[in-house]
């Protein structure tokens, strides 16, 4: 175990149980279960990174080009912590 909480550490126990709950909402960005393996977590990446790429939204307005701008950086970010 690489994290031990003391039993009246209250906020520690706070901050496992939200990252609990950010872990699987991150496999979810990425579309692969949470077992996935790196090379899954690539390809989809890839895929994924394709599809939002700000430069290939030819002839979407603005808010949907700030909109998949968002997603594609939240894809970036995403990859980043899982791949570690």
């Amino acid at each position: 175990r690489l994290l031990s909480i003391q039993p009246d550490d209250t906020m520690a126990r706070a901050r496992l149980s939200r990252l609990r709950n950010i872990i699987p909402d991150l496999y979810a960005i990425l579309k692969v279960p949470t077992d996935a393996t790196s090379k899954q977590l690539n390809a989809s990446y890839r895929k994924l990174v394709l599809q939002y790429h700000p430069d290939r939204q030819y002839g979407q307005n603005d808010e949907e080009r700030r909109r998949t701008k968002v997603k594609f950086h939240e894809l970036y970010e995403t990859f980043m912590l899982l791949s570690d």
